[in-house]
């Protein structure tokens, strides 16, 4: 099985992917998504704390619930961000981390149900909220005292202190607004190591911080972003010792973890500066990582090589490039504006889009 998979893999980027298995459609802008291992499921999340689940093989739905609080409630607080599967290969559980730092598991991701006789309209239940811990302790709930110039529904803790800080000329510690703009913010970033139960969180205070979930302990914060906020990281997939990350003021630092902080990069890619790093991949096993800017340009880098083996240009051109995927096993990237997904195979050839 595993030889078939390899050749499969190895295939994927010499064939056209036109075939759109299923179309799924909501009220809401998605903001990620994520497709179990085994189960024919696409979890959809959107910026509104609502995650829903798609049987992609039978095209219904079979899973909708609100992670929290009620929307307009703390409106940023469940802008969902990140979705991982805890154990996916058995009892799975899922992480959901939102911009605020907030880092939530649950149960199941689609618990099972049954309809009520007679009932037209399907109620989905929402699983079971196991633990709930802040992953990046510098973000704040809203607060709804007024600010000068700055809405009340929508200020953070931060931002107040911030526009305090204009209006009153006070010197306050303000570190996770870097980036000058009171209204920027990198949000989450997360990636999961299942092998070792680790947590990666990162975002505008320039600091990766790792998590043992079992213990819901931080357990090591390194610096990697000297300039701008985290925008993205990725790890080995193996142990976790090794991750990168990418960040605003387009960066891509290689780290690891068994070095002293200040010696670990292992690679310092500042090719994408000053464009901000939309995300960046590490390839399970493999010296590759993977990078791409808001610019629309990806590269593919080797660790043992301070150049790029390859340059990806204009992948949508006149467009921001919004986000980027690269597959774990096989030659295939993806990328995606707001408009358009383009599949890459490692040449550079465009294998597929679908708008």
């Amino acid at each position: 099985m595993e030889t078939s998979a390899r050749r499969m893999g190895a295939g994927a980027g010499q064939m056209k992917w036109v075939d759109v298995n299923a179309v799924a459609t909501g009220a809401l802008r998605a903001s990620t998504a994520l497709l179990h291992p085994l189960d024919p499921h696409a979890i959809v999340a959107t910026k509104h704390g609502l995650v829903n689940v798609y049987d992609w093989e039978n095209r219904t739905q079979v899973g909708q619930w609100s992670i929290g609080p009620p929307a307009g409630r703390y409106s940023e607080a469940v802008d969902i961000s990140a979705l991982h599967l805890i154990n996916p290969l058995g009892q799975a559980k899922l992480l959901v981390g939102t911009a605020d730092g907030m880092v939530r598991i649950f149960a199941s991701h689609a618990p099972d149900f049954e309809l009520a006789a007679g009932a037209s309209v399907v109620a989905f239940p929402r699983p079971r909220l196991l633990t709930a811990f802040m992953s990046l302790p510098w973000v704040s709930p809203l607060v709804t005292a007024p600010v000068s110039g700055v809405p009340a529904s929508t200020v953070t803790s931060n931002q107040r202190m911030r526009a305090l800080q204009q209006q009153q000329q006070l010197v306050l510690p303000l570190q996770s607004y870097a980036n000058g703009d009171l209204g920027e913010s990198c949000g989450l970033a997360t990636a999961w190591n299942q092998r070792s139960g680790v947590l990666f969180a990162g975002g505008n205070d320039k600091e990766i911080r790792i998590w043992d979930i079992t213990a819901e302990m931080c357990i090591e914060e390194i610096t990697v972003a000297p300039l701008g906020g985290v925008t993205c990281v990725s790890h080995d997939g193996v142990s976790g010792n090794i991750f990168a990350t990418g960040s605003t003021a387009g960066v891509v630092r290689v780290m690891d973890r068994r070095m002293d902080a200040r010696t670990s990069p292992v690679a310092n890619w500042r090719e994408h500066a000053p464009s901000s790093i939309r995300n960046v991949v590490m390839r399970p096993g493999h010296m590759e990582v993977v990078s791409a800017a808001a610019n629309g340009e990806v590269k593919y880098w080797d660790l043992r090589h301070r150049e790029p083996m390859y340059t990806l240009d204009g992948t949508h051109t006149g467009q921001s490039l919004r986000h980027m995927l690269a597959h774990e096993h096989a030659p295939v990237t993806l990328t995606a504006s707001e408009a358009t997904v383009k599949l890459w195979n490692q040449r550079g050839n465009n294998i597929g889009v679908v708008t």
